[in-house]
């Protein structure tokens, strides 16, 4: 991957600002995909606060770009980084996913900041939700439709790169900037003797950032449309488990794109490796669902105050800013969310015909581990078709043997082999009910901290739950499972595959150990899912069609233009789609995060004259 300096950064996002506000000038308001909400339900999940504290509202207001002195909020620069502009009902012009957090700070480390005189507990901080990384907009011939659920195009590393770098910018003074700063956050009491206190706080905010930077630093560029979400929230659960000397930083190497979330409910496991369980208590209470999505807001900014067994009165748990009474309703939405049907008045009508001869393409190659599911269907359960990593893994459901996806494995692997010191955290238990000791896989620890926390979250829970129970799920019986198409994965098809990734796949299959693995699911509206494979290595479903060797080396990423032909984005450079992404490097040799090899399931077999069938398959893809 072609890796930019800082300086390069800024000077390429200079460059790219003018043509920014030129597109979005332009824009007209976006339509919306009919997915069974409201306009109410989509507010909410836009702007609910969660619980991530990022920065002080007031703060993040006032900054000013690095480079020149664009407000950093600006609709141009949000749009800069793939997140969408967006006005709250409250009137407060936030972009889709960045919710104001009003709770008091009591009791908090990390983000119980002072810079105000007479500053009380309450004051707003603003952080992430699900929504910005799980909501996107598809645009052809000026015309844009807002999908909810769908995987987002947010750069999250250069987002938060260029947040500290306006910050660290903004406390030298460049340019005038700490005047200006410090004139808009304290307002009339903007006066000498209380500069010092807002100095203060931005130092310290300054320095934990930097420490969270330092933990998730990577020669990698995730760009457009993914980030290692697991890499950030263990290195988070690291940095609160209080482990001394501090653990030495896990890679954030593995950046996965942002999952589609209609049907997620239905789910017995979630997450691309199948990691986090759905577990619902007499069919409502799903405190797995509450599990993970309490997971991912200790990964984007969340606090958790942990503390050792013997100084944890029993029952009591971990203070933290999770917002629970918010994570439950928004499951409850996503339970009501439907997948949106393909939009023939924005991207052309869809032919019957090629749809009948894809639909038995599908049959033969695909529905073995991708079982079809009605757009309206929200209650089958879904159990997880898993192709694990491992060579020695077990057959799978029905006796067919394992075939391994022969995808990039570096995801997979780091989930279950991260480690780093405990801290606090030793001797709690881990996920099997073990005890963990001084150094621990960094998923237990996560599993330590979650369950810890939800725990001085209880009532709150119980409170949801009675609120907004989850939608039940029928009783069905699996579908026995057709024949899996041969694979063309070759016998080593990770050449050149560092060291220790090899040793994690040549571990003894075992689940209590961890199963590298990644999981199917059902492709119900799959065309609005761009790019592909669970590393974002695939921009668009004809080059996932393809034989692996055949595929894209590389393609730019950035724009919204939708391909109705090739169903993704536009590949193209341009203006807007900017960012180069790279599947190898100049000497050929594969770049381990970014590899896009596998899912190989004798696709050459689609070879036909004029593409026939594989554009036929294609056809049938958008009807689901």
């Amino acid at each position: 991957m072609r890796v930019k300096s800082a300086g390069l950064i800024f000077l390429s996002a200079s460059s790219l600002l003018l043509a920014a506000t030129q597109l979005s000038a332009a824009q007209s308001p976006p339509g919306y995909a009919q997915q069974g909400w409201t306009e109410r339900d989509r507010n909410f999940w836009y702007s609910a606060p969660q619980g991530s504290r990022l920065m002080p509202l007031a703060w993040l207001r006032a900054l000013e770009r690095a480079g020149d002195r664009q407000p950093f909020l600006s609709p141009e620069n949000i749009a800069r980084y793939g997140y969408i502009p967006y006005t709250t009902p409250t009137g407060a012009a936030l972009p889709v996913g960045f919710a104001e957090d009003r709770q008091s700070d009591d009791g908090f480390v990390r983000t119980r900041l002072r810079w105000l005189p007479r500053q009380g507990s309450t004051e707003p901080w603003v952080g992430f939700t699900c929504s910005a990384c799980h909501t996107t907009e598809i645009a052809q011939n000026g015309r844009r439709l807002r999908i909810d659920g769908a995987p987002g195009l947010g750069y999250f590393q250069l987002f938060s790169e260029e947040l500290d770098a306006a910050l660290v910018a903004t406390r030298n003074d460049t340019d005038g900037k700490w005047g200006r700063f410090a004139a808009a956050v304290l307002g009339a009491a903007n006066r000498p003797e209380n500069q010092p206190a807002l100095r203060q706080a931005v130092d310290e905010q300054i320095r934990l950032r930097a420490q969270v930077a330092a933990m998730n630093g990577t020669p990698l560029r995730d760009g457009f449309a993914r980030v290692d979400a697991f890499g950030h929230i263990f290195n988070q659960a690291s940095l609160f488990s209080g482990g001394s000397p501090p653990s030495p930083p896990n890679l954030s190497n593995a950046p996965v794109s942002y999952p589609f979330l209609w049907n997620v409910p239905q789910h017995d496991v979630v997450q691309w490796n199948g990691s986090a369980s759905n577990t619902r208590v007499f069919r409502l209470f799903d405190v797995g669902a509450v599990g993970r999505n309490a997971g991912e807001v200790i990964g984007v900014f969340g606090e958790v105050i942990t503390r050792p067994p013997a100084l944890l009165p029993k029952l009591q748990g971990f203070p933290s800013s999770v917002n629970t009474l918010n994570l439950v309703r928004l499951e409850q939405l996503l339970g009501r969310l439907q997948p949106p049907a393909w939009p023939e008045a924005l991207l052309g009508p869809i032919d019957p015909a090629r749809v009948a001869r894809g639909a038995r393409v599908f049959h033969d190659h695909c529905a073995a581990c991708h079982v079809p599911l009605g757009r309206t269907d929200l209650t089958t359960p879904i159990v997880a078709d898993m192709n694990y990593l491992q060579p020695n893994s077990p057959n799978r459901p029905g006796g067919w043997p394992n075939v391994p996806p022969g995808t990039d494995p570096l995801m997979a692997c780091n989930a279950f082999f991260y480690t780093a010191r405990t801290g606090n955290l030793q001797g709690f238990n881990a996920a099997d009910g073990a005890r963990i000791q001084a150094s621990a896989r960094i998923f237990d620890m996560l599993f330590a901290t979650v369950s810890h926390a939800l725990i001085a979250k209880m009532k709150d829970i119980l409170l949801a739950e009675i609120q907004y129970p989850q939608n039940p799920l029928a009783k069905v019986t699996p579908p026995a499972p057709l024949r899996p198409p041969p694979s063309t994965v070759p016998a080593d098809p990770f050449p050149n595959l560092p060291a220790s990734y090899r040793s994690c796949l040549a571990q003894p299959w075992s689940k209590q150990a961890g199963v590298p693995a990644y999981k199917a699911r059902p492709l119900t509206g799959i065309w609005a899912t761009a790019p592909y494979l669970h590393n974002g290595s695939v921009p668009n479903l004809y080059q996932l069609l393809l034989p692996a060797a055949r595929r894209m080396p590389f393609f730019y990423l950035g724009t919204r233009e939708y391909d109705p032909v090739n169903l993704g984005f536009r590949t193209e450079q341009s203006p807007e789609n900017w960012f180069e992404f790279r599947t190898r490097d100049a000497q050929g040799n594969v770049i381990w995060g970014n590899f896009n090899g596998g899912h190989d399931y004798d696709n050459a077999s689609l070879d036909s004259p004029n593409d026939q069938v594989r554009l036929d398959l294609l056809e049938y893809l958008k009807s689901l």
